[in-house]
């Protein structure tokens, strides 16, 4: 309902625009529909996310860098007390530090991501597709606002034919 509304209002805009002119064409309606049409944005829009996932699912084969770290405080350490002349024992320091630094990368993961880019350009076209069914679809809504347009204009010239038999 509310494209048939929208539709009618580009098509009234048409009528205005134009109603200095003797006629306006079909194919020129239909031009203009799609042209102006909001869902035709939707096809770049399409293009420019599908770019974007798909530099995202490159980006498995970059390497990862994973850094972690840990700091201990201890507020006693047992410490044992030996007076010996063989060995001594060095007092174990209260703070423990700890640095891990993982790194990862794929080397090979049997085309998986070749056939997630496959799958993702696929995706693309069936969305690209299925926009361009409903703006197809929107030439039978443009051809019945427009010849319902033609009938006015007739119901409206033979109105006023007949004001002007009345009136004579």
């Amino acid at each position: 309902m509310r494209q048939l509304f929208l539709l009618i209002l580009v098509m009234l805009g048409f009528v205005k625009l134009f109603s200095q002119t003797d006629s306006i064409t079909l194919e020129f309606c239909r031009k203009q529909t799609i042209e102006k049409y909001p869902l035709r944005m939707d096809l770049s829009n399409n293009l420019e996310a599908s770019s974007l996932r798909i530099q995202n699912i490159k980006t498995i084969y970059y390497p990862t860098l994973n850094l972690a770290g840990q700091y201990i405080h201890y507020s006693d350490v047992p410490y044992p007390p030996l007076d010996n002349p063989l060995f001594t024992m060095e007092k174990v320091s209260q703070d423990q530090y700890k640095v891990l630094i993982d790194a990862k990368q794929i080397v090979y993961d049997g085309g998986l991501t070749q056939r997630r880019k496959e799958l993702e350009e696929v995706s693309l076209l069936t969305d690209n597709q299925d926009i361009e069914v409903k703006l197809y679809a929107l030439n039978s809504q443009v051809n019945e606002v427009y010849f319902l347009i033609l009938l006015f204009q007739d119901q409206h010239n033979l109105m006023k034919l007949t004001m002007q038999n009345l009136q004579e």
